[in-house]
């Protein structure tokens, strides 16, 4: 298995509400969380790292666009952070997807994401 995250369902419900509202404008923001190897995200930020908590990775909406990372998400993304990507058509979220950076490759890496309770 590849790299993974590990979102609560709570988290990715307030996302998905975040870029629903945002449309059609473009949504982002950061995640809070910390882990070694699997990541888990713990809120979604609005401020910065505090002692317990670290940013894991981004958001961003891509309204009547695909889930796919651009170039500038590429160049963006840090080793050990994810990114997820929300499709957003007709104002309504359509798919998501999640990626990573290897440290090696300009190209993002597909994430595996975990919906915890």
């Amino acid at each position: 298995m590849g790299a993974m995250v590990t979102i609560p369902r709570r988290v990715l419900a307030e996302i998905l509400h975040r870029v629903e509202s945002a449309w059609p404008e473009v949504a982002a923001g950061h995640f809070m969380g910390g882990g070694e190897g699997a990541l888990t995200v713990t809120s979604v930020g609005e401020g910065g790292p505090t002692p317990e908590l670290a940013v894991v990775g981004k958001y961003r909406s891509r309204p009547d666009g695909p889930a796919v990372p651009t170039a500038e998400d590429a160049a963006g993304l840090r080793p050990g952070w994810f990114l997820l990507l929300v499709s957003i058509r007709s104002g309504k979220p359509s798919e998501w997807s999640c990626w990573t950076s290897d440290g090696k490759s300009p190209d993002p890496v597909p994430m595996v994401v975990r919906l915890a309770d």
